[in-house]
């Protein structure tokens, strides 16, 4: 399935650039398999991806799932909004996708067991649509498997999830650093929490700090 005006896009990028995923956007759709999409921007320096650089495109459609292709990009253009012009040069893949992008916040998140019982509160450490990373005072078993709730936006967000990580924090030996990964999130929901990483990463991009 194509990607449409507006949709929010994960860019892979070859590796002779240091940043290896970038956030964009898809501006206008042309003839033969094109796309106009927005410059990257990192720590508010444009991200001047090479006329001829071979990418991968990510995006998820609502109810269908994450999907990729390969692009090359063929032109680069200054306007108020710089933008690139893309080309479609691979099939559309639907994807399982666990890499996504990471937006470092803080955001309250208390976590439950299986009964909803209370096991600990904490806030993020970062947020990406495959899951999060927190801080908190306690602790929980790897491979544990519980329900994250966070308030995003005033959207309140229950999610099961698996904790993959849990450790002292390596900046407070009195804190523990908990990675979980989302098992069962809506597509509803996973666009929802892409959509807030997009808006927030453009908010400190216009206030210099990314």
């Amino acid at each position: 399935m194509e990607p449409v005006i507006g949709h929010k896009i994960q860019i892979e990028v070859p590796e002779e650039y240091t940043y290896k995923n970038l956030m964009s956007q898809v501006l206008e759709i042309l003839p033969e398999n094109r796309y106009i999409i927005s410059v990257p921007i990192l720590n508010t320096t444009l991200v001047p991806i090479r006329i001829g650089a071979k990418i991968e495109m990510y995006y998820t459609i609502e109810s269908k799932g994450v999907f990729k292709f390969q692009a090359v990009v063929e032109d680069r253009r200054k306007s108020a909004v710089p933008y690139l012009i893309v080309k479609r040069v691979s099939d559309i893949k639907k994807i399982q996708r666990r890499n996504y992008f990471r937006l470092d916040i803080s955001l309250p998140v208390d976590i439950y067991d299986l009964e909803k019982q209370l096991i600990l509160r904490g806030y993020t450490k970062d947020i990406s649509g495959g899951g999060i990373s927190l801080l908190s005072n306690k602790t929980i078993s790897k491979n544990s498997i519980i329900f994250c709730k966070i308030n995003i936006e005033n959207n309140i967000y229950n999610i099961k999830s698996k904790v993959v990580r849990s450790g002292i924090w390596e900046k407070n030996p009195d804190m523990f650093e908990i990675g979980l990964s989302f098992i069962e999130i809506t597509d509803k929901e996973r666009n929802e929490i892409v959509g807030f990483i997009f808006k927030e990463q453009r908010k400190l991009m216009k206030k210099g700090l990314m």
